[in-house]
């Protein structure tokens, strides 16, 4: 019987992560990849990445190893979690920037032999790349469940239509894939699917999107109460932190002014 692993976009994930933890938190992610196998239900991770081996023209030693040694840390990192595996690709120079060279071709190679051998029977793919369609309607016709894990912001519509299931990273994703030593002191708002006590406090209408949405106070904490959640009347969320600022200017997009009329 076959097995799950993941194939990871090295670029999209440390794109990504860096976008979603430092609008956050204004610092950058520290990725456990131990957690990150885990959270993905996996039994291996194959990480696919390209590291620079030289410094740039006109870039001394000094500047080259401080720009590439968060990236060198993280492929350490992958290489020293259990059941994860680094697959580097090459870079080439051309005339005005650096580009990846066999990435792809090496994760679409490794998806295709893995289930040509019958190692697999679900492949959780994570990226937004849409030169990876090909390979996932390949899988799909071998028979192979496939796994897409995405940022809806940069991927293509045809790619995530293309898999079985689909995963969108959301902050929460980013949170559970982040260090212990990371986590120490920093948290996020806690998210419920009910709606807020009827003694809470009212101290703004608005809307998050096209959904109506109130912020309201109880005692020391706030809570944004969003109703008619994902189009569904009668649907609620309310998201609930202590702390006011992050809430509204970090993590949810609550605005003053009706979408909808309340009751």
């Amino acid at each position: 019987m076959g097995m799950r692993y993941a194939y990871v976009d090295g670029a999209f994930l440390r794109d990504r992560s860096t976008v979603a933890i430092e609008r956050l938190f204004d610092t950058k992610p520290e990725l456990d990849f131990d957690r990150i196998r885990r959270r993905l239900a996996v039994e291996r991770l194959f990480y696919y990445d390209c590291v620079q081996d030289q410094p740039r023209a006109g870039e001394s030693q000094a500047q080259f190893d401080l720009r590439t040694e968060a990236q060198r840390k993280l492929i350490a990192d992958v290489s020293s979690a259990a059941f994860c595996h680094v697959r580097l690709g090459t870079l080439k120079q051309g005339r005005n920037r650096i580009t990846q060279k066999e990435v792809d071709v090496k994760i679409s190679v490794d998806m295709l032999t893995h289930a040509a051998n019958n190692n697999i029977d679900k492949a959780v793919l994570v990226t937004g790349d849409l030169d990876f369609r090909p390979v996932i309607e390949s899988l799909v016709q071998l028979g192979v469940i496939v796994e897409l894990v995405y940022d809806p912001l940069v991927t293509a519509q045809e790619l995530i239509t293309a898999a079985d299931v689909r995963h969108i990273i959301k902050s929460e994703d980013w949170w559970t894939y982040s260090s212990e030593a990371f986590l120490k002191g920093r948290h996020l708002p806690l998210r419920t699917g009910q709606a807020a006590p009827a003694t809470a406090k009212v101290l703004r209408r608005g809307h998050v999107g096209s959904s109506p949405a109130r912020l309201l106070q109880v005692d020391a904490h706030y809570i944004v109460e969003i109703s008619d959640y994902a189009g569904k009347a009668g649907n609620y969320v309310c998201i609930q932190s202590a702390d006011l600022t992050f809430l509204l200017e970090k993590y949810i997009p609550f605005e003053e002014g009706r979408a909808a009329a309340w009751d």
